[in-house]
């Protein structure tokens, strides 16, 4: 496989072993791509086991994931993958020739009894933010098998307090007891950071967003407290 990543925040992500690393990075920040890239490399790392991917809808499955894995992974197509159980234009499966297999789900609270009881060796879950997901990260995490690896990618948001408790202040949002920091990296990326994008395109994001709260957490994914806060 030929796989370019940024240098910096993107690739530690993708080549972390921890067991839960986050790639929290501004709007244009590669997180998609960190994404499909990571999930590619554990199918095929573990031949004949299960793994798990989400997106918060099915729509967002369809509009923002198969896009870049197709771009990054079609060529490989009906080689050494192809999708499975396919509805309405969305897949609900990614089967490889080495026998490994990743099923393709939605992830809201509404969504998270229906993840217990598979066992997963390679599981992630992209745009965090989006929606209310702390109940499916959870449940998932319940699913995964020792020696498994449970990845995540996201922009920061005031309103999801748990990712931010869970990668910055390493402290679980159920408990409140600590968590162990190694198992729960986080690789931050700014807007800037993405030498993909145009240069031109970046300034217009910045001039619409200026530098105050809003940038700081959707342009230089900077944790930031919701208006009011202390």
């Amino acid at each position: 496989l030929d796989i370019r990543l940024m240098q910096g925040a993107q690739l530690e992500f993708v080549q972390s072993r921890a067991f839960s690393p986050a790639y929290i990075a501004g709007r244009g920040g590669g997180k998609t791509w960190a994404f499909v890239t990571k999930a590619m490399i554990g199918a095929l790392e573990n031949s004949g086991e299960r793994g798990c991917l989400t997106l918060p809808t099915f729509q967002m499955i369809r509009s923002i994931f198969m896009p870049i894995w197709n771009q990054q992974f079609g060529e490989l197509r009906g080689k050494c993958w192809d999708y499975q159980v396919i509805q309405q234009s969305t897949p609900g499966e990614i089967a490889f020739d080495i026998g490994f297999t990743y099923d393709l789900r939605p992830a809201t609270n509404e969504q998270a009894e229906k993840f217990r009881g598979p066992t997963y060796r390679v599981i992630g879950m992209d745009e965090l933010r989006n929606e209310d997901q702390v109940q499916c990260y959870i449940a998932l995490m319940g699913t995964t098998r020792q020696g498994g690896q449970f990845f995540v990618t996201s922009t920061p948001e005031a309103r999801r307090a748990w990712i931010k408790k869970i990668w910055t202040e390493h402290i679980s949002p159920i408990s409140g007891e600590s968590l162990p920091p190694a198992d729960y990296p986080k690789f931050v990326s700014r807007m800037e950071d993405n030498w993909h994008l145009d240069p031109v395109a970046k300034q217009r994001l910045r001039d619409m967003y200026g530098t105050g709260r809003y940038a700081r957490q959707e342009l230089d994914a900077e944790d930031v407290a919701l208006e009011g806060a202390a």
